[in-house]
């Protein structure tokens, strides 16, 4: 087993498929199946070599008597043949793309995780739950895009914003908003399956595109609390019929409703309404404390 050096920045290792590494010096070695990259730290981060097949990882614990504490980039990239991935308590990076358009269906990510990087499960279609603990301080964008099949995710108490993208695409996800969250950012839940949204009065801002095209969705609920909504925020959501807007609210974007008329209860008054300018579909109508305006 012989210890390589690579000296170049971004130098792209095709026959090791290893991504770019931002390192000057770069020590690499592939045993088994896997490729060790040396961070930094002196610690190492893995990764799968595309010809290596298997259902079960199980992320080794050590390598050259060093510790192993991060699935590198594109670790587990496009493996559709991988169902289950099993960390250890000396893991705390999980990096970007990690587990792109694999086959994933199992993974416990420990409280030993504190950052999960950009699109780290983008396109797994076979996840379907997954829990990610109040260890995490860090969670990149795009996070859980495309999973087409998931429909249980637990967030920690600890979390203060749904990143951006985070759920873009989870066709089946119907999510409860937490009480701690604050901030909803852009395409978080764009085409998802919520049906009925409850905004609580946590939540001070919306993103632009965060609700666009969610087919299933009918009413929303916005809690007293709510001060901005961002553009297309709602835009497309083809079956929306009902909504509650609070009096806290400070401004709409355009074509935050674009699309079918709507039944808008509005916890203010109407000379208050009217200076929110929101862009609503002809026949639409907004209750208001003191009177009805019809568009």
């Amino acid at each position: 087993m012989k210890l390589k050096l690579l000296s170049s920045i971004g130098i792209a290792l095709s026959f090791l498929s290893l991504c770019s590494c931002k390192d000057n010096n770069v020590y690499y070695e592939e045993k088994n199946g896997i490729v060790y990259i040396l961070m930094e730290d002196n610690t190492y981060r893995v990764k799968m070599m595309n010809d290596y097949k298997t259902d079960t990882f199980v992320v080794p614990t050590t390598f050259l008597k060093k510790d192993v504490t991060a699935i590198g980039d594109q670790g587990c990239y496009k493996h559709k043949e991988l169902k289950k991935v099993v960390l250890h308590d000396g893991i705390n990076k999980i990096f970007k793309n990690a587990f792109w358009g694999s086959g994933l269906e199992e993974i416990d990510i420990l409280p030993s995780v504190i950052t999960i990087g950009d699109s780290a499960f983008y396109d797994c279609d076979s996840l379907t739950e997954i829990t990610i603990p109040g260890s995490v301080l860090s969670l990149g964008k795009d996070l859980f895009q495309n999973c087409d099949n998931l429909v249980s995710i637990h967030l920690s108490n600890n979390l203060t914003s749904i990143p951006w993208g985070m759920f873009d695409g989870c066709t089946s996800l119907d999510y409860t908003i937490g009480s701690n969250i604050v901030t909803i950012s852009g395409y978080a839940f764009r085409k998802t399956a919520v049906k009925n949204l409850v905004i609580p009065s946590n939540v001070k801002n919306i993103q632009d595109c965060a609700y666009k095209q969610c087919p299933n969705l009918e009413t929303i609920v916005i809690e007293e609390g709510l001060e901005s909504i961002g553009k297309e925020v709602f835009s497309g959501c083809s079956n929306l019929k009902s909504v509650t807007l609070p009096s806290t609210l400070m401004s709409v974007a355009p074509g935050a409703f674009y699309g079918n008329a709507l039944t808008i209860t509005y916890n203010g008054t109407k000379d208050k309404f009217n200076t929110l300018n929101v862009d609503l579909t002809i026949g639409s109508t907004i209750t208001c404390t003191d009177g009805i305006i019809t568009i």
